[in-house]
């Protein structure tokens, strides 16, 4: 009998102490992340971190948050707020060390590498007066070209990944090219591209959002003398023609791919039968008084690319 009860002793002593084993050698860490906001910083920009659980009550654990010389201590300290690295060669390293409050010691850390690059954008194969060197403003159905001016810094090979309205979207020439090209189709007022830069050592991206114009017509005088006057375009009423008059006309943003139906109209008589469909030369009233020009520009290729313009001419 005493056998036994030593034999039922000891394996009661046995079982408490292997549990106990088990108990220590299997406690479960909470789940905790750190996020930073931005994610993606440009240098010198502010960073928040900030320290998430379901898990746990963070706002009970005294967490100590270092980056660099800066270190923040205290209980319930779940942000640290910090700037960014001016110098795009290094990485900062943000840290969180937390104590909870059964004693378990957990460690978060996130990698910050800064980088900052500039974005272009404008409408290509889209027409413009002869000399312009403005920015092409897209219409509805241009051709767009978003392209990557910043220098690479990394020496590591770069990557882009591009979306366009929150969908992901291939480049025709790889991701290893800085730029897209697409064709605007959508009723929206805005395009909104999304790109990211990747390499092994850093991350960054921007967010651009392009607007629309509508296509419209510019009118130019003409010479047969001295050509095109580019110095300023004819709006609404011209007056001190004398003879002959020579209007030359731009259909501004629409594309130069697919051919444009252009119909002139001078007071009510529509006007046909031109060298050149978007010059309109006539002889001027025998008697002083008023003419009104209108033109209506139609690609032939689109549904949106139409545009009309007129103007008032005084003899």
């Amino acid at each position: 009998m005493r056998f036994w009860l030593s034999f039922f002793t000891i394996s009661l002593f046995l079982i408490f102490c292997v549990s106990g084993v088990f108990a220590q050698s299997f406690t479960i860490e909470p789940a905790i992340t750190l996020s930073i906001n931005p994610p993606d910083p440009e240098p010198g920009e502010k960073i928040i971190a900030t320290l998430t659980s379901y898990e746990t009550n963070l706002d009970l654990a005294n967490i100590t948050w270092t980056h660099n010389s800066d270190i923040k201590e205290g209980y319930g300290e779940t942000q640290f707020i910090i700037n960014a690295g001016l110098d795009e060669t290094k990485s900062d390293v943000i840290t969180a060390s937390i104590i909870l409050t059964d004693g378990q010691k957990i460690e978060k850390q996130i990698i910050i590498a800064p980088a900052s690059f500039d974005i272009t954008w404008e409408a290509i194969n889209s027409k413009t007066p002869p000399f312009y060197l403005g920015k092409k403003i897209p219409i509805r159905q241009n051709s767009i070209r978003v392209a990557i001016i910043s220098p690479n810094n990394s020496s590591n090979p770069v990557s882009y990944t591009w979306k366009r309205n929150g969908s992901s979207i291939t480049n025709a020439g790889g991701s290893a090219k800085p730029y897209i090209d697409f064709t605007n189709t959508e009723l929206d007022k805005t395009e909104s591209i999304d790109v990211a830069i990747v390499s092994k050592d850093k991350r960054a991206s921007r967010t651009i959002d392009i607007p629309f114009t509508n296509g419209r017509i510019l009118f130019y005088e003409y010479s047969p003398l001295n050509g095109l006057n580019l110095g300023n375009t004819i709006k609404d009423t011209v007056l001190g023609y004398e003879k002959t008059v020579s209007i030359f006309m731009v259909p501004f943003g629409f594309n130069t791919v697919g051919k444009n139906l252009i119909s002139w109209n001078l007071s009510g008589n529509p006007v046909s039968n031109q060298q050149n469909p978007y010059l309109l030369s006539f002889n001027s009233p025998d008697e002083k008084g008023k003419v009104d020009l209108s033109v209506i520009v139609k690609n032939i290729k689109t549904i949106y690319q139409k545009a009309e313009a007129n103007l008032e001419l005084i003899f």
